[in-house]
Parts: C-alpha cells; structure tokens; sequence
C-alpha cells in the first residue's frame, strides 16, 4: 500500500471530557494496529476485512498522525506533487479536533504548514511557491475558511 497515489487512514476519536466523565465506552472494542497496514476489527474480535494505510487509536496524539500522514504529505509536495488531506466524518466524529487541535496537541494544519516551510529554509537549490487552500464541504456548500467575506 505505501506505493499507491491515495492513502487512507482511520482515527477512532477520543472521547470527550462529558462522555468519559459519563462512563461512555468507545464502540470499537478492540482494534488492530500492526503499523500499516491496519485492519479494523469488530467487536466480536472479527477481522472485519476492511483495510487502512493507518489506524489510530483514541489514545493517538496529533503528532503521531502528523509524522504518519502530515510528514509524507509535505514530502510528496516539496518532490512537485499537489497534495490534499481530506478529512471525511460525521458531525462530532473528530474532524476538528484532528485539524487545529487543542492548546496541548497542535493539529495537522499548523504542523503541516510550519513542517513546509522548515523544509523550503532547509532547501538552498529550488525556488518555491507556496499555495494553499482550506476549504470545508458542509451542507452539500463549499465555503473557503482563509476569506473573511462570506
């Protein structure tokens, strides 16, 4: 799979504060986690034949899914790649927390912008231009996230 043009990758999302406080159990009881590739399994311990590049746990840190996914994503874009991480879920599901984090665990966005331009100050022999976009599908409606004006 670390060939392939389109990588997929799983994170259960950790319970919040209220849900752990109320005794919620996540619903994946238990999970496979062998590097990559990952396999998601049922409750019942069932390989559910499912296959990811990576499975995160809810005990998983931003940083972990950034070396994972964000450092191989800025490499593949510093080779002249265009690159994208798409996050898809339901509401709740742990979109958010994955992008901009919380004060103890930065998200992807800012690890994966400060990670391109540590890489461009370290590259003396290539001129760079840098172009980004963040955009979120909500309601089957694209708003662009950097533009003040709605």
């Amino acid at each position: 799979m670390s060939g392939e043009c389109i990588n997929v990758s799983v994170r259960i999302r950790p319970l919040p504060i209220n849900e752990s406080l109320e005794n919620e159990v996540s619903v994946f009881k238990k999970l496979i986690t062998p590097n990559t590739p990952g396999a998601l399994v049922t409750e019942q311990g069932k390989d559910s034949g499912i296959r990811y590049n990576s499975v995160f746990t809810e005990q998983s840190t931003n940083e972990e899914i950034f070396q994972d996914i964000g450092e191989t994503a800025v490499q593949r874009l510093l080779d002249g790649y265009n690159g994208t991480i798409f996050m898809y879920g339901q509401t709740g599901s742990g979109k958010t927390h994955t992008m901009t984090g919380v004060p103890e665990d930065d998200g992807l966005t800012g690890r994966v912008i400060e990670h391109i331009y540590k890489m461009i100050g370290e590259t003396s022999t290539r001129e760079f231009l840098v172009r980004g976009a963040y955009i979120e599908l909500y309601n089957e409606k694209l708003h662009d996230l950097l533009n003040k004006r709605k």
